[in-house]
C-alpha cells in the first residue's frame, strides 16, 4: 500500500496540472451555474405595497357592493311577496263572490289561468 500511495505521490507531483485543469473547469461552472439572489428594488417594493393596498380597498368596494346588492334583492323579493299576495287575496275574494254563478266562477278561472301562463 506505502508503494502504491509513494507512486501516485509521484505521479502527481509531475502530472499537477492534468488534475487542476479539471477541478478548476469544474469549480467554474458550478460557479457560474449556481443560482445568485436577486435584489428587489426599492421601486419593485414601493410597486408591490401600492398594489396590495389598491387590491384591499378593491375587495373592501366588492364586498359593499355585495351587501347593497342583496340588501337590494330582498327588498325586491318582499314586494314582490306583497304584491303577489294581494294579486292572490283579491283574487281569492272574486272567488267567493262568484261561488253562486257556476259559469262565471269558471269563465273567472280559466281567465286567471291563462293569465298565469301568459
Amino acid at each position: 500500500m506505502t508503494a502504491f500511495l509513494a507512486k501516485a505521490w509521484e505521479w502527481l507531483k509531475k502530472n499537477w496540472m492534468w488534475v487542476l485543469l479539471p477541478v478548476g473547469l469544474l469549480l467554474l461552472v458550478f460557479g457560474v451555474l449556481k443560482p445568485r439572489p436577486k435584489v428587489i428594488g426599492s421601486q419593485l417594493h414601493d410597486a408591490a405595497v401600492a398594489a396590495n393596498k389598491a387590491r384591499a380597498e378593491a375587495d373592501k368596494r366588492a364586498a359593499e357592493a355585495a351587501a347593497a346588492r342583496d340588501a337590494e334583492v330582498k327588498r325586491i323579493e318582499a314586494e314582490h311577496a306583497e304584491s303577489i299576495k294581494k294579486l292572490t287575496d283579491s283574487q281569492k275574494k272574486t272567488v267567493e263572490e262568484l261561488r253562486t254563478d257556476p259559469e262565471a266562477l269558471n269563465k273567472y278561472l280559466l281567465d286567471v289561468g291563462k293569465q298565469i301562463r301568459g
